[in-house]
């Protein structure tokens, strides 16, 4: 489920830090190796880091038991 899960938000989150990227960078980019598809991969990884750090913190029924 948690694969699912990733893979799912993966896929919507690159589609959707493609868009940002097209309206922040032309497609070459600042270089050859950074260019907008590489930003709009940077961008996703920065947001999916912060947001599954909130989401897999988080405690459950299971957590409050054992405190």
């Amino acid at each position: 489920m948690n694969v699912s899960l990733i893979l799912v938000l993966f896929a919507v989150g690159w589609t959707i830090t493609g868009m940002i990227a097209k309206f922040v960078m032309e497609p070459k980019g600042l270089g050859f190796y950074y260019d907008r598809d590489t930003f709009s991969l940077t961008l996703l990884t920065v947001i999916e880091f912060f947001f599954y750090r909130i989401y897999y913190n988080r405690p459950t029924a299971a957590d409050k038991g054992t405190q």
